[in-house]
């Protein structure tokens, strides 16, 4: 989920485990052009990982869903960037759009500046190939 402050634009980017029932793993806030450099590397190194770009409202969907799932990160890094992202995390989600035509209407408000906030990322890690 990325948003944006004046000429800033930042991102929240979300591991989901569904080795453990679609829960978080991990989650990276930061500039967009890093954390989407980072999350692409890992996707790149794990085939079990899937890297995609989401609507707004399919990701407020997902997000709530693994929320629901609850927290499993395992590494100590993974423990801290859950704990200290969660509130940044539950504030973006609620910004999402609700639905479709939500987002087709904020869509072509944002068109008509030439600048998007929303710039939606998932990465899963699918237990798959495990």
């Amino acid at each position: 989920m990325s948003f944006g402050y004046d000429t800033e634009l930042h991102v929240v980017s979300l591991l989901l485990d569904h080795g453990c029932g679609g829960g978080i793993k991990d989650v990276w806030v930061g500039d967009a052009g890093d954390v989407l450099e980072r999350t692409r590397a890992m996707a790149d190194q794990d085939p079990a990982m899937i890297f995609e770009m989401i609507s707004p409202a399919d990701a407020r969907v997902r997000a709530l869903r693994a929320i629901a799932a609850g927290e499993c990160p395992s590494q100590p890094g993974e423990i801290g960037n859950v704990s200290s992202t969660r509130a940044i995390l539950r504030t973006r989600v609620a910004l999402l759009p609700h639905q479709l035509s939500e987002q087709l209407s904020e869509s072509r408000a944002l068109l008509l500046t030439g600048w998007s906030r929303y710039g939606t990322l998932l990465l899963e890690k699918s237990n798959a190939l495990d």
